[in-house]
C-alpha cells in the first residue's frame, strides 16, 4: 500500500495527513478483524482470483475450438475449390441449351450448354458444382467421380447431380 500512497502523494491527490489517516484506519481494521478474519479475507480473494483464472481458461478454450472449427472449414472449402477447379469441364460445352439449377441461396440460375454436355448432366455422368469462396458464385461442370468426392467432403457445393443420391436425397 506504500507505493500507492507515495504515488497519490506525489500527484497531490491526497495530503500527507490524509494518507496517514487512511493507513491507520486500514491497520486498525485489520487488527480489529484479527488474524483469522484476515486469513478468511485472503482466502476469499484467492478464490475469486481462481474463479477468474478458470473463466479465462474456459474462454481461451472456447476461442481455440472456434478457431480450429474455422480452420477446418477453410480447409474443406479449399479442398473443394481445388477439386472443382482442377477437374472442371470448360472446353466445348457452351451451346444454345439453358440448363437450370438451384443455388445455395435458392436462386435459380442456368448454364448455356450444348446437347452433349446437357446429356452428360441428365445421365449422371457430370454434375454442376460451386467453387467455394468465389464472389459472385462461380459454377463449373465436373465429371461424376469428382462430384462424388465433393459430395463426400461437403455436399452443399454440389448444385446439380443426377448420380447416386445419398440417403438425405438433397442434391
Amino acid at each position: 500500500m506504500g507505493n500507492l500512497r507515495d504515488e497519490l502523494l506525489k500527484k497531490g491527490l491526497v495530503s500527507e495527513g490524509r494518507a496517514r489517516e487512511l493507513a491507520n484506519r486500514e491497520r486498525a481494521r485489520k487488527k480489529k478483524l484479527g488474524k483469522r478474519a484476515a486469513a478468511d479475507e485472503k482466502a476469499t480473494l484467492e478464490q475469486a482470483r481462481a474463479r477468474q483464472e478458470q473463466a479465462r481458461r474456459e474462454a481461451d478454450r472456447r476461442r481455440e475450438l472456434e478457431r480450429l472449427d474455422q480452420q477446418a472449414y477453410a480447409e474443406v472449402r479449399a479442398r473443394v475449390a481445388q477439386l472443382v477447379g482442377d477437374h472442371a469441364i470448360c472446353e466445348g460445352i457452351r451451346g444454345p441449351r439453358k440448363f437450370h439449377f438451384v443455388t445455395r441461396n435458392q436462386t435459380i440460375l442456368y448454364l448455356d450448354l450444348n446437347d452433349a454436355a446437357a446429356g452428360q448432366l441428365e445421365d449422371g455422368r457430370a454434375a454442376i458444382c460451386e467453387i467455394p469462396g468465389t464472389e459472385p458464385e462461380v459454377f463449373r461442370l465436373v465429371p461424376a467421380r469428382i462430384a462424388e468426392k465433393v459430395r463426400e467432403i461437403d455436399p452443399t457445393w454440389v448444385r446439380f447431380f443426377e448420380g447416386a443420391r445419398p440417403e438425405s436425397g438433397n442434391s
